[in-house]
C-alpha cells in the first residue's frame, strides 16, 4: 500500500474557497468564526447580516436563522442562507463572472466569466459596491481591476475606466 503523505499536502482545515481573501479584504480581526456570529443572532446582539454565499457549514445554523428578520443574503444558489434570508441578491456563479480568489496558501488566482450572467445576477464584489453606495457608505473599489489590486495587497498596474492603466493600491474601506 502506497503513503498518503501526498494527501495531507492538498487537504485543509479551512474548506471555505476564498476565506484568505476575505481576511486580506476586511483585515484578519475582522473574519470571526461563524459559530461566533450565529451564537451573537441567537443572543440578539447582531440587527442586519450581509452574508456573501448561501451555504453554511455549521450545525444548528438553519434553526437559529429561522427567527431572524435581518439576514441579507448575496448568493447564486439556493442553500440554508438564501432560504433564510430577508433579501436575497442574485450573485453570479463563478463561471458566469470574472474574479479572483485566494486560496489557503494566500496566492491570489484570477479567472475569467466563461458565459453570461442568467437573468439579474452580477457579480458577488459588483453587488456589494452598488449596495454600499445605496446606504451611503461607498466602498473604496468600483471596477475588477481595483478589487483584484486589493486583494493582492501590493502595488500592481491596473486599467481604469478611460481604458489606461495606472499604479495603485486600493484597499479595503470606505471612502470619504
Amino acid at each position: 500500500a502506497g503513503s498518503w503523505a501526498w494527501w495531507d499536502r492538498w487537504v485543509n482545515a479551512d474548506k471555505n474557497a476564498n476565506a484568505a481573501g476575505a481576511r486580506r479584504m476586511a483585515g484578519s480581526e475582522a473574519v470571526k468564526p461563524l459559530e461566533e456570529l450565529l451564537t451573537r443572532i441567537g443572543q440578539r446582539a447582531v440587527d442586519v447580516v450581509l452574508a456573501l454565499g448561501s451555504a453554511v457549514d455549521v450545525e444548528g445554523a438553519e434553526s437559529v436563522l429561522a427567527g431572524f428578520k435581518g439576514l441579507i443574503a448575496v448568493g447564486a444558489h439556493e442553500e440554508v442562507l438564501t432560504r433564510k434570508a430577508r433579501v436575497v441578491l442574485p450573485a453570479a456563479t463563478y463561471a458566469e463572472a470574472s474574479g479572483t480568489y485566494v486560496n489557503a496558501q494566500g496566492m491570489a488566482q484570477h479567472s475569467e466569466r466563461a458565459i453570461r450572467p442568467q437573468g439579474s445576477s452580477r457579480p458577488g464584489w459588483k453587488l456589494l459596491s452598488l449596495l454600499s453606495e445605496e446606504v451611503g457608505q461607498p466602498l473604496c473599489w468600483r471596477r475588477l481591476g481595483e478589487v483584484r489590486a486589493a486583494i493582492a495587497g501590493s502595488p500592481q498596474t491596473v486599467r481604469d475606466s478611460t481604458g489606461g492603466m495606472r499604479v495603485g493600491r486600493p484597499r479595503f474601506g470606505w471612502r470619504k
